[in-house]
């Protein structure tokens, strides 16, 4: 008998590691520090796009700077020293995680307990203290040993710790600080993301904060981007270096081993490339002369001669000799230089010295670039760029950064679906046989009701009172009042963790004619004709403050039920359940003279019991205190409070073709396959993309002309400001202004640095606009990155101002983040100023530019605020009264849509 033969070894189909919708954490930009997201797509070059929980976004990082997300649990052991006690160590568990506040309870092995943020608890577990001598403790049978008193023999102190403070849910009611309720920034729908959906198992809680991310910047301003935290929506300024293969089950390590591993880390930090670098990648020592592209013809053009893309030998400085690389970007001059390209920035082929990337060379004169760089005979390259356009400055590794082909929209994928996944995903209902069978009892209900033609609040009630106390939970800790889960349910468009993407949420597939009972009970009572992808229910609990994270912003909500007033902190509230927003809509009308809603209505409380209130998602908001029923709580048979919220998911335009369909079957207005946003949205919508090389060229184009024919003013007390933000160019400006003789100071502005950049006049003097101060570039209050600290420091400079003083501010990248707008100490700063007494509030990546006087009337000052690609400019000439009094006079304003103007005119060649 034969021996069979053995089996042909096939190589096995490429796999992703991690699926659409899977939690993770990324090197972001190739660097050190892993940040926690969610993959929402999975490229055919096997490269996964990645959406940040700062709000920030990354195309085509791969695998290999990605790990699953590590999360704390209760048990976890750590050990910590503290002063006073030597080289003693004390070792610790996980007692209780505090998700919202970013906050661990900690109990130690002496009996105490801390508190202690959730970096610190992981850069403990992960870098233990050395030596390791842990404190002797009393035998098993006994008690612990009693730690000395105060006063101990000895003079040495006992270990001095406070109370832990008392952060639990329950106590963080209207009255708590504003920079505890800061951590709540999940979106009141967070439902429309869950693990198989909105009714399944709980989301694993998130270990710790997204740590600050750095922008690739000038070397010069490396450690103010560092400060800036540019790019980054977090509050947590820790990192986490240490990556999870470096972890040990309980993190139990010997003071021999730590000692061990501690050069090791050290060591690797500073390692060199993956692979030693050939002779050819080290460069010559000598300026290459063979191999060089032609002389130009004419006039010589540092733009042109060193073109992005263009391949180029330049000499390092870290290492003196001439390197291969190709231009990645120009670093340009400012109005007065009327943006001429001053730097360009080579990306080296491989890391040089010890962590030397790129090189800024100065191409202004063809001899100052010939000390520094040579342009070769060679095809120009791609440059690798992130989703947000930012070119990689990273020379090694560079495969993570690997362009992607915008492949064909294919609708039958949509938004990171799977058809299959989706089908799957709903075979069957979630939600717990408790949940199901009251909802079965509402679905036999809705289905009588539609067949007899009734639709209405009663029904919609009578039905949904079937779940009794039954209801699906969720879980949403940052949004819920004890972190709890809690009752509620998401029809309609959910994104579904687990490799789902875009999909119709279990409910609605498994309960379809309670689903389109209450979406035309939506539809029918609306007070506009408002598109809506997805309804949030949430049954007798109140959430807290938070800002939306999954919607395009404009949401309406409705709530019904026998609920009444609440006990408030100083007062009863008759009514109860209102929803408090930061900033309510108010209705004005565009350039055309057509209405248009927007924010500025200022704080507000909205009475939606029985009434459809339209409100911002997008900025703070939370429920009022109610009872539900008379005397009752919340959540008890004494009554009940259901609120409902219409809102379009950010992604409602990008479904697959059958989950489109299915939801327009259902009810739901606002859900396609194309991509194109519905009119309602396109004035909500941010446009977070950066202009590419070609509209960055045709941009400064642009601008050149303008700084010929419209330069800073030179005239008598005249003052200007003029900027851009993040998405044009990587964002820049200046502000000018000229003194009694006209003679005129431009300060130019430092483009890509987040926050306020201030110019403190002083007009009183005889020799007319003087400045005081500036607070510009490494000086600017960067309210993007530390929101409430520089918030403060704002507001302290500006109440510190003398009457009469003329401040002028203005941004070069972004003022505010997305999910920590800053509070009402900064509006009341600018209305001190002039600026009206609810002003808008200042949108995420907005330009913004402001000039007012301290102590003028409100409404006074000049504020423009306008979308993501608008070019700003304000003059004004400053008079001062004979009794001192300052005002503004010939005022102009100027808001150019550059994409309409520019982009896509037909006549962008003819700006320059």
């Amino acid at each position: 008998m034969s021996s069979p033969s053995p089996k042909k070894r096939c190589p096995k189909p490429w796999r992703p590691l991690f699926a659409a919708g899977s939690r993770v954490e990324c090197r972001h930009g190739g660097g050190d520090v892993f940040y926690p997201g969610v993959v929402t797509a999975v490229t055919s070059d096997g490269h996964y796009d990645v959406d940040y929980d700062d709000g920030d976004e990354e195309r085509g990082v791969a695998g290999s700077l990605m790990r699953p997300e590590a999360g704390l649990k209760v048990g976890d052991a750590l050990q910590k020293k503290f002063p006073g006690y030597g080289s003693g160590v004390f070792d610790g568990r996980v007692a209780e995680i505090f998700p919202a506040e970013k906050k661990v309870r900690v109990a130690w092995s002496d009996g105490e307990e801390t508190f202690m943020t959730v970096a610190a608890v992981r850069k403990a577990m992960d870098h233990p203290p050395s030596p390791a001598k842990p404190v002797k403790r009393a035998a098993a049978s006994a008690p612990p040993a009693p730690l000395p008193a105060l006063e101990a023999a000895g003079g040495r102190p006992k270990r001095a710790r406070k109370a832990p403070p008392a952060l639990t849910y329950a106590k963080m009611g209207t009255n708590t600080s504003s920079a505890k309720k800061r951590a709540a920034w999940d979106s009141e729908e967070d439902a429309s993301i869950s693990s198989s959906d909105e009714s399944a198992k709980p989301r694993r809680k998130r270990a710790a904060a997204a740590p600050k991310k750095k922008k690739q910047a000038k070397k010069a301003d490396a450690d103010d981007e560092a400060d800036a935290g540019a790019s980054s929506d977090s509050e947590d300024e820790s990192s986490d270096d240490a990556s999870s293969e470096d972890e040990q089950p309980k993190r139990k390590r010997t003071a021999a081993a730590a000692k061990k591993k501690a050069p090791a880390a050290k060591k690797k930090a500073a390692a060199a490339p993956e692979r030693p670098l050939t002779e050819a990648e080290k460069g010559t020592a000598g300026k290459p002369t063979a191999g060089l592209a032609p002389p130009m013809a004419g006039q010589y053009s540092g733009e042109y001669r060193f073109a992005i893309g263009t391949v180029v030998s330049v000499k390092c400085t870290s290492t003196g000799r001439w390197v291969r690389g190709h231009v990645i970007m120009h670093l340009r001059g400012g109005v007065t230089t009327f943006y001429a390209v001053e730097k360009a920035r080579c990306l080296f082929e491989r890391m040089q010295g010890k962590n030397q990337h790129y090189e800024d060379v100065d191409v202004t004169t063809q001899k100052a670039a010939a000390a520094c760089v040579v342009a070769l005979d060679e095809p120009p390259r791609e440059v690798r760029k992130w989703t947000s356009g930012t070119p990689c400055m990273r020379a090694s590794n560079l495969e993570h950064a690997a362009a992607v082909k915008d492949a064909p929209f294919d609708p039958s994928l949509g938004f990171g679906a799977s058809k299959l996944r989706t089908k799957q995903s709903t075979g069957k209902f979630s939600g717990g046989a408790d949940a199901a069978a009251g909802l079965d009892e509402a679905e036999v209900k809705a289905k009588a009701h539609l067949a007899a033609g009734r639709v209405g609040e009663a029904q919609v009630l009578e039905c949904l009172t079937c779940l009794g106390d039954k209801w699906p939970t969720q879980d949403r800790p940052n949004v819920t009042p004890d972190g709890k889960p809690v009752h509620g349910m998401c029809l309609g468009a959910v994104f579904v963790l687990g490799g789902v993407g875009m999909a119709c949420s279990n409910v609605s597939e498994h309960y379809p004619e309670l689903t389109t009972l209450v979406t035309k009970w939506v539809t029918t009572t609306l007070p506009e004709d408002f598109p809506f992808s997805s309804l949030q229910i949430n049954y007798n609990y109140r959430a807290r403050k938070h800002v939306d994270g999954n919607n395009i912003g404009p949401s309406y909500i409705r709530a019904i039920g026998d609920h009444s007033g609440g006990q408030g902190s100083k007062r009863v509230i008759q009514r109860g359940g209102e929803l408090w927003t930061a900033d309510k809509f108010i209705v004005t009308t565009d350039d055309d003279g057509k209405p248009l809603v927007k924010g500025g209505g200022g704080p507000d409380t909205l009475d939606c019991k029985k009434e459809w209130m339209l409100f911002n998602g997008n900025e703070e908001h939370e429920t009022r205190p109610y009872f539900a029923g008379k005397g009752a709580k919340p959540g008890t048979k004494g009554g009940t409070r259901i609120s409902f919220i219409a809102f379009s998911h950010q992604a409602y335009n990008k479904l697959s073709t059958s989950v489109a369909t299915r939801l327009r079957t259902l009810g739901f207005t606002a859900c396609s396959d194309d991509g194109v946003d519905l009119p309602y949205f396109t004035k909500y919508r941010i446009d977070k993309k950066e202009f590419d090389a070609d509209e960055n060229v045709k941009y400064f184009r642009y601008q050149r002309k303008r700084a010929i024919e419209l330069p800073p003013p030179t005239k008598k007390n005249a003052v200007s400001v003029e900027c851009y933000g993040l998405t044009m160019a990587r964002g820049g400006g200046w502000m000018s202004h000229c003194d009694a003789a006209a003679t005129r100071t431009v300060h130019e502005l430092t483009p890509n640095m987040t926050g306020f950049h201030v110019l403190h006049l002083d007009a009183s003097g005889a020799a007319g606009v003087a400045l005081v101060e500036s607070h510009v570039d490494k000086k600017r209050f960067n309210i993007y990155a530390k929101t409430d600290p520089e918030t403060d420091r704002f507001a302290k400079f500006v109440k510190g101002l003398k009457p009469n003083a003329v401040v002028a501010v203005c941004i070069t990248d972004t003022a505010v983040a997305a999910k920590r707008p800053p509070g009402k100490k900064l509006y009341d700063a600018l209305v001190s100023l002039g600026a009206p007494e609810n002003m808008e509030k200042i949108g995420y990546r907005f330009p913004f530019a402001f000039l007012g006087v301290k102590g003028a009337k409100p409404g006074s000052a000049v504020v423009l605020m306008d979308k993501t690609k608008f070019l700003l400019r304000i003059d004004a000439t400053v008079v001062t009264a004979k009794d001192g009094t300052v005002t503004l006079a010939d005022v102009t304003e100027e808001k150019t849509d550059i994409t309409t103007k520019v982009i896509l005119s037909k006549n962008h060649g003819d700006e320059g």
